[in-house]
């Protein structure tokens, strides 16, 4: 039976707001993205998990108010679809900043991020995420 930890991400870190930059290649169909994410750590902790779907994330950290930053390890769940970053020491309750850069791929699928086709007035078929 399914419990709420399988649908549901932990409550020991809590975002409040997201800066996103995405990159698409509509030729590729692909894309490179970075993000920072402020978040209330709210007990210590030595990982972090967020929702990640079809990406490849290449490195994270967890950056204090200081600048001082702490590294993390990444494990992809794609069953939950999750990143697990476990940090390179434990943080204190405050607040910090994650911060990860990834690419993906522009699906088809209507999820995520994902690529379209239209035609134009002309009859033009054009590509847009």
């Amino acid at each position: 039976m399914p419990t709420e930890a399988d649908h549901r991400l932990p409550r020991t870190v809590v975002p409040s707001r997201y800066r996103l930059r995405l990159a698409p290649d509509l030729d590729a169909a692909r894309f490179d993205g970075e993000v920072a994410v402020d978040v209330e750590v709210v007990e210590e902790v030595d990982a972090v998990v967020v929702n990640a779907a079809d990406l490849e994330i290449h490195d994270a950290a967890l950056v204090a108010p200081d600048g001082e930053r702490i590294g993390a390890s990444i494990t992809l769940d794609a069953d939950r679809e999750r990143a697990v970053f476990r940090l390179d020491r434990p943080v204190a309750p405050g607040a910090w900043t994650l911060e990860a850069s990834f690419t993906g791929i522009l699906n088809d699928e209507l999820r995520g991020f994902y690529r379209s086709v239209y035609r134009d007035a002309e009859g033009n078929e054009k590509v847009v995420a």
